[in-house]
């Protein structure tokens, strides 16, 4: 399990996402100001921070919010070649206290419809690393990843959202995943298994909240990762 890095602020069309639009094409580090006023060195993948404005929170009703200011995470995808990206979204009711009737309607029908409902997740969206696009499939992208939108995620049932696992591990329906792909999604329920740990022993309370899966989609690199992981482990044990 990974948290993104909380990087700071950013107001759209300042000087700070021109710095930051520079610093993404130079892939050179930039430097982050704290609230201290020290400076600590940012990765190549990351955008500046931006001044913080502080305003008094409002709740906005369900309405849309009108702002110039947007967060900055860490690009937790930049690490990889080709990444293989899910975005899952959790739980049963959708829709947090401050919102309309309306909406709150809205959510529980698209609730009761798809897998939030029944399983308290769905999916919202996802893409695979599939190779360069073959002329005449209209299921690539130009890049070579085969995109899954949110209509997608909404079709399935509990009874069929294996499939949707299925298509993002890329192994053949009615087989075992081998191999690498194997041990990622080891990995995968090792890190569950330790968010649940630690949710069931806080309170908290999350509408509409997401779990971000990423994994290397380009097998070459995958395989090479493992080899290198299994080379320092075997270095540390020897040490």
């Amino acid at each position: 399990m990974y948290i993104p890095t909380f990087m700071g602020t950013l107001s759209l069309g300042s000087e700070a996402a021109d710095e930051a639009a520079a610093a993404a094409g130079t892939g050179q580090a930039t430097m982050i100001p704290t609230e201290a006023g020290q400076s600590i060195p940012e990765s190549p993948h990351t955008i500046a921070k931006a001044p913080v404005v502080e305003k008094s929170w409002k709740p906005s009703g369900g309405g849309k919010i009108t702002t110039d200011q947007a967060i900055v995470l860490e690009n937790i995808a930049a690490a990889f070649k080709k990444p293989n990206i899910l975005d899952l979204k959790l739980g049963a009711r959708l829709w947090d206290d401050n919102a309309p009737p309306a909406k709150r309607a809205k959510l529980d029908k698209v609730a009761e419809e798809t897998t939030s409902g029944s399983l308290g997740f769905r999916i919202a969206g996802m893409r695979t690393w599939n190779g360069p696009a073959v002329d005449g499939n209209v299921s690539l992208s130009h890049d070579g990843y085969r995109v899954y939108d949110k209509n997608y995620g909404q079709s399935f049932s509990a009874d069929n959202v294996r499939q949707g696992f299925t298509d993002f591990f890329m192994f053949p329906k009615e087989t075992k995943a081998k191999g690498p792909v194997r041990k990622v999604i080891k990995r995968f329920l090792e890190d569950l298994d330790g968010l649940l740990y630690v949710l069931e022993r806080e309170e908290s309370r999350m509408y509409s909240a997401s779990l971000l899966f990423v994994y290397e989609g380009d097998k070459d690199a995958l395989n090479e990762a493992f080899v290198h992981e299994q080379q320092e482990d075997e270095e540390s044990v020897t040490n």
